[in-house]
């Protein structure tokens, strides 16, 4: 028995020395002067997309922008503002059928001049219990023209007629005229191909 307790006695002796030499190892490995040298440790420049590192005149690296300056085309209101003008009021003149109360007229009196609305007016479609209607799309736009306050809108539009059961496709091209009265853009004039 005297004998076990000596083994125990040497084991736990040994495996405290064990333990003590690799904890000194560890401690030389990572806490050691030559490895947290920060002379010896060189900073690294990552450059984002866009930058670049130079060296100035120092040997420093500096880390610049390199992105081109975005220039944006000029850009005019007016040209957007009466092509979707053109679009809204062809859309909306030219879509209605005989069973709504001209309500495509209603909806398009307050884009237009007050010498249009007269014209507009007399476009009224008579009511029928046999239905026909048509539905305008404009497919394309373009703008001709912008001179001071005056500018003529292209388009290019198809519209489904509708008459009782039929329905057929037709394209249509035409212009819009619009002036500009009282700094905003109304149209003046619409006509077809």
């Amino acid at each position: 028995m005297l004998e076990n307790i000596n083994r125990k006695k040497l084991f736990i002796i040994i495996s405290i020395a064990v333990g003590m030499v690799i904890v000194g190892i560890l401690f030389y490995l990572f806490l050691s002067d030559d490895l947290t040298n920060e002379s010896k440790l060189e900073e690294v420049i990552v450059p984002d997309i866009g930058q670049e590192i130079i060296i100035d005149e120092f040997g420093n690296e500096i880390l610049v922008d390199t992105e081109p300056e975005i220039i944006l085309p000029e850009y005019n209101v007016d040209d957007n503002y009466t092509k979707q003008l053109a679009r809204i009021f062809v859309e909306r003149f030219e879509s209605f059928s005989n069973q709504n109360d001209n309500t495509h007229i209603d909806d398009v009196l307050e884009l237009v001049t007050p010498s249009m609305a007269r014209w507009v007016k007399t476009q009224y479609q008579t009511m029928s219990n046999d239905y026909s209607g048509m539905s305008t799309q404009v497919v394309a736009s373009r703008l001709d023209s912008l001179v001071g306050n005056s500018a003529i809108v292209s388009i290019e539009a198809q519209q489904v007629v509708e008459v009782q059961n039929t329905k057929e496709t037709i394209q249509k091209s035409g212009k819009v005229e619009l002036e500009k009265v009282g700094g905003e853009w109304k149209v003046d004039g619409f006509f077809w191909d």
